[in-house]
């Protein structure tokens, strides 16, 4: 806000207030996500929020031209492109809106300014498929109509700012009473407390203050998650966040919305002819990802397990006794991870091929254990020494199981015993890890030379227990070589842990396929969601 228009917000005051609602909402983050229930936890609401807001503020920093327009225009795209999670799509909706409604304007007056904070709260609505009063959606709304009847009256652009802002908090205050899985979990929406933190920092900043000076933890009403919320959907099937951008030519966001919605919950899709970005709750995201690929080319991928994120909430809340042997495991794909969570492992850190953890974030990951003693899964050759480092340096008993590849990891897992104690763990565990042949299907990035055979670039590798069984024009051909390879006995399991760019149902085929290596071989197909293989195969 440029002191000699103190009526109007200009394209330097749209990035003040930006600028000053990221401030606000990065130093309140961790309190934004603790709220976070509606209607699990979705990525982290505060995190979501903030991501996508910095990416709205660097995008505005680099608008082409210095008018309104320009600036609003150029956060408008940052914002469909830099969303994230659930409250982030929406909140890149109100951007958009609020942006489209000051087109062609060099500065907003306040009824102007009223107007498009009332045209971004619209937005949000229209962007949803099932819109959910007592969400962020109200909260938005409200905020504008409060400013649309300020306007008449208020002195300036601070003034309908400042009467929008006390009818927002009053919004997030009613939100538990208009849903009631808030009242339930006992807390305020998550995405409409970050809103308003986010409209009382860009205040602050428009008047020379300091937005960090905000504390959420000095309201009241705001509530916390209660222990009896969190037991009581311990047991639900959230399924998967899916996300994507799809661009192309001619693209129909509203019938795109209609049809995502058909196929999953928590429907957000937004953009125009060329770009759509959507976000989705489903047990099934290769669907969508397939749905999206039938109209334009499909980039920015993230699929994050909810179950998985329920539990971290629920384990980070865990004040009962620790348990005598906690586990962490080093996982790289969303399924994996649901599939450790699912055999006990209680922290996971994210990595493996290209992506090694450090010595210090293994470290970090045993610290962050509710448990007496510690067994780690490095699941990667390259990441044993480092994972023994860490258990070095422990600052509680801890041993190392060397397993070097995720179906190891989980052979592992499945000989753990919670209630047993660490050197009879870190023994068995060995022992179920050291049971299991696997193997990996991976295409060839360069040409090279693989255990003494040449691979051509494109070439699809088929990896048994390291070494290069065979290399195969296709990635089906491939599977088949490697089980055959291994040589199964009759009645073996083979488990099909499918990702990179492989389809469920391309998993389904390969399946199908394998039926006929040996007698009676029983094969399941499991969604890995790892980058780069399109298999991780375990052979028991």
């Amino acid at each position: 806000m440029t002191e000699s228009t103190p009526t109007r917000l200009d394209a330097a005051g749209l990035l003040t207030l930006l600028s000053g609602g990221a401030e606000a909402l990065e130093v309140n983050l961790e309190a934004v996500n603790a709220l976070n229930v509606f209607p699990v936890p979705d990525g982290d609401t505060g995190t979501n929020m903030l991501l996508t807001l910095k990416t709205v503020v660097e995008s505005a920093q680099q608008a082409d031209g210095s008018t309104l327009t320009d600036v609003a225009r150029a956060a408008a795209h940052g914002a469909l492109m830099g969303a994230r999670g659930n409250s982030g799509v929406i909140l890149s909706q109100f951007i958009r809106g609020l942006a489209e409604a000051v087109e062609g304007l060099p500065h907003a007056e306040t009824t102007q300014l009223a107007e498009a904070f009332a045209a971004g709260g619209a937005a949000t609505y229209r962007a949803v498929s099932n819109p959910v009063e007592g969400t962020m959606l109200t909260v938005m709304r409200r905020t504008g109509e409060a400013m649309q009847d300020a306007a008449p009256v208020a002195e300036d652009a601070l003034a309908l700012l400042e009467a929008g802002l006390v009818v927002c908090k009053e919004a997030v205050l009613e939100t538990p009473e208009q849903l009631q899985v808030l009242h339930d979990a006992g807390v305020v929406d998550a995405g409409g407390q970050g809103f308003s933190v986010l409209l009382e920092g860009g205040l602050l900043a428009l008047r020379g203050e300091d937005p960090t000076s905000i504390h959420m933890e000095n309201v009241e009403g705001l509530g916390h998650v209660s222990d009896s919320f969190l037991q009581s959907v311990e047991q639900d099937v959230f399924g998967f966040c899916t996300q994507f951008i799809i661009t192309g030519e001619a693209l129909d966001p509203e019938g795109l919305r209609a049809a995502i919605d058909a196929l999953a919950q928590s429907t957000v899709v937004i953009g125009d002819t060329r770009t759509v970005r959507v976000h989705a709750h489903t047990l099934e995201p290769d669907m969508l990802l397939e749905l999206g690929r039938g109209v334009g080319v499909v980039d920015k991928i993230k699929i994050e397990s909810m179950d998985n994120q329920h539990q971290d909430f629920r384990a980070a809340r865990t004040d009962g006794p620790p348990a005598a042997v906690g586990v962490v495991a080093v996982v790289r794909g969303d399924g994996l991870e649901g599939v450790y969570r699912s055999l006990g492992v209680e922290v996971i850190v994210s990595g493996g091929q290209t992506m090694n953890p450090s010595t210090e974030e293994l470290l970090e990951g045993i610290r962050s254990l509710h448990a007496e003693s510690a067994v780690l899964l490095p699941n990667n050759k390259n990441i044993v020494a480092s994972a023994r480092q860490a258990a070095d340096l422990s600052p509680v008993p801890a041993r190392v199981v060397p397993t070097t590849s995720l179906p190891q990891g989980i052979a592992a897992m499945l000989a753990f015993s919670p209630v047993g104690d660490l050197d009879g763990n870190a023994e068995s565990m060995a022992e179920g890890a050291e049971s299991l042949i696997d193997g990996e299907v991976v295409t060839a990035v360069r040409d090279a030379v693989v255990d003494g055979a040449q691979v051509r670039a494109g070439e699809v590798m088929a990896l048994l227990s390291g070494t290069l069984a065979a290399s195969e024009p296709t990635v089906q051909e491939a599977v088949v070589a490697l089980v055959r390879a291994a040589e199964p006995e009759e009645g073996s399991l083979v488990t099909l842990y499918w990702g990179g760019d492989v389809t469920h149902g391309d998993a389904l085929i390969a399946a199908e396929a394998l039926s006929g290596v040996t007698d009676d071989l029983e094969v399941e197909v499991v969604y890995g969601g790892q980058p780069h293989y399109h298999y991780l195969v375990s052979i028991e």
